[in-house]
């Protein structure tokens, strides 16, 4: 919100749009779902869209996919992030018998299969990273993570989450 010149956003859960219109004076919020989009009333398109731990929670990523194009001009960026399915964390976890699955989630991605639904759906992938959150607080997870950063600046594919910058296919 800082950098952009305006921000629209969709959400389902129509008393949080209320609060975020009030309180953080956001008017350009939608109640809608994010697999319907032809049923929210905007026609434009947008240089960014940020589609941000989402996809994991849909039953129909594609038709997701099918409204984002619409809201999207050639020059337009769409930036998904998601966590990673084949993440080194995830698969230690998984060996360690500690791993679980988000309560919401209905779909694991990675690297491939994210790139995979993009390409199905009309996209390009133009750059796949993985993204940090803040240092643990105590001193051992700290420096584990200070060993880690550089692993998966070097690996993306093995991060815990995946960040993916995606533009229509030419062909669009």
């Amino acid at each position: 919100m800082k950098v952009a010149t305006e921000v629209i956003g969709i959400d389902l859960d129509a008393e949080s749009i209320e609060l975020a219109k009030l309180h953080l004076g956001m008017p350009g919020l939608f109640v809608g779902n994010v697999e319907h989009l032809e049923k929210i009333l905007l026609d434009r398109t947008f240089d960014v869209i940020l589609f941000g731990d989402l996809i994991e929670h849909l039953s129909c990523p594609g038709m997701a996919f099918d409204g984002i194009r619409r809201f999207m001009s050639i020059n337009s960026e769409l930036i998904i992030s998601t966590p990673n399915a084949f993440s080194l964390p995830a698969n230690i976890k998984f060996s360690l018998g500690r791993w679980r699955e988000g309560d919401e989630h209905v779909a694991a991605y990675s690297a491939f299969t994210l790139q995979t639904a993009l390409e199905r759906n009309g996209f390009r992938l133009t750059e796949l990273v993985t993204c940090f959150d803040r240092p643990p607080q105590t001193l051992k997870r700290r420096i584990l993570f200070s060993l880690a950063v550089p692993l998966f600046r070097m690996m993306p594919d093995r991060g815990g989450t995946l960040l993916a910058v995606a533009r229509m296919a030419r062909s669009n």
